[in-house]
């Protein structure tokens, strides 16, 4: 059977089109999908691209890089922009892995900048409080 959207040939046992990932008119099982199919909890829009959303981190690895900590805040900066090319590819789990990976260097990030500077302050008041001394 031909793709009402895309025309991909599919087998008639096919439950979503192997290209675009339609649901299939008649196809067998139509109840259920099989392996390989879209996350169930999704739905298709026009063109292909399925509504899920997984968050990138994107802005948050942006702003722990400037503000906090610049080499875990690269790094959260890679993996977020992993996740958006391999989403917009239709790779849920590999999204969901290299979101998982910005988030993590991200988090990261900010808590290693907050150390650093809660213990920069704790110096600076410890040196400012000695020379009041000498």
């Amino acid at each position: 059977m031909y793709c009402p959207r895309c025309g991909t040939f599919n087998d008639d046992n096919h439950f979503r089109c192997l290209q675009c990932g339609v649901v299939l008119p008649g196809g067998a099982d139509n109840a259920a999908p099989g392996p390989g199919s879209a996350p169930p909890h999704s739905a298709y829009v026009p063109g292909g691209v399925p509504d899920a959303h997984v968050p990138d981190y994107l802005v948050a690895a942006i702003i722990a890089t400037i503000c906090c900590c610049l080499p875990f805040g690269i790094a959260g900066i890679v993996y977020a922009a992993q996740a958006k090319t391999k989403l917009s590819v239709g790779d849920w789990e590999g999204a969901a892995m290299s979101a998982d990976k910005a988030k993590h260097w991200t988090y990261l990030a900010f808590g290693v900048g907050f150390v650093v500077q809660v213990i920069s302050l704790l110096i600076q008041m410890a040196l400012g409080g000695l020379g009041e001394f000498l």
